[in-house]
């Protein structure tokens, strides 16, 4: 069905270890007259920046690429990055489709949540000092990680999260996580178990940070 499609793209992206946004100037063959196509197109697209948005809620963007002239990392563009977590505003043919991604991009953001709650829960992947795709040009700012990306998301909440689609679900999300951290620590004490929803998203943040050997994602126009 569509909405495992969807929820496929998200997952796969979340998996990988490194991005790829192949996105040289091009024409589209298949518009009528056929079109330009570029790196801005690719960032307007709204199913290219949900995966962007997933890999960048489980891996942050230091192994996030672009190749438009030339290969860059992705971290260096700032307004890419702000433009990227905006999935609802991005550019979709069926408008109906956001519904879709309610869930998918909420679960990715509470995985982002549970990272800057537990940094622990994100020490099994060490992407960050690896040595990715060579000739590539020094990053000119640092990489977004759990707690900057949650930053990045807070000051743009009101785009990221548009009331009409998500209600107060992120709210209650948040409260949800925030309340089960600390009653973690707590517990972890006492050796008993925190709230079943903070459980369930730390063993899924786990998971997607010991997936086994490296995959390499590549996204083209």
């Amino acid at each position: 069905t569509k909405r495992l499609a969807i929820g496929s793209i998200a997952l796969y992206a979340a998996c990988s270890h490194y991005f790829l946004a192949c996105a040289p100037e091009a024409l589209h063959q298949d518009s009528r007259p056929p079109c330009k196509v570029d790196a801005d197109t690719y960032l307007q697209r709204g199913w290219c920046r949900l995966e962007q948005w997933a890999f960048m809620a489980i891996n942050g963007s230091a192994q996030m690429y672009v190749f438009d002239s030339s290969l860059s990392q992705l971290s260096s563009r700032r307004r890419w990055i702000e433009e990227s977590v905006n999935v609802f505003n991005g550019h979709f043919t069926h408008e109906a489709d956001k519904a879709l991604l309610v869930d998918v991009v909420l679960g990715l953001y509470g995985l982002a949540v549970i990272a800057a709650l537990d940094p622990s829960v994100a020490a099994g992947r060490h992407l960050t000092g690896g040595k990715g795709p060579q000739h590539v040009p020094q990053q000119a700012s640092p990489p977004l990680a759990g707690p900057q990306l949650t930053e990045l998301i807070a000051e743009r909440r009101g785009l990221i999260f548009p009331r009409q689609h998500f209600g107060d679900l992120v709210d209650r999300l948040e409260a949800e996580l925030e309340w089960g951290a600390r009653e973690s620590e707590c517990l972890a004490r006492e050796s008993t178990s925190p709230s079943t929803t903070y459980r369930a998203a730390r063993t899924a943040r786990r998971t997607l940070d010991h997936t086994g050997s490296p995959s390499h994602r590549t996204c083209s126009v």
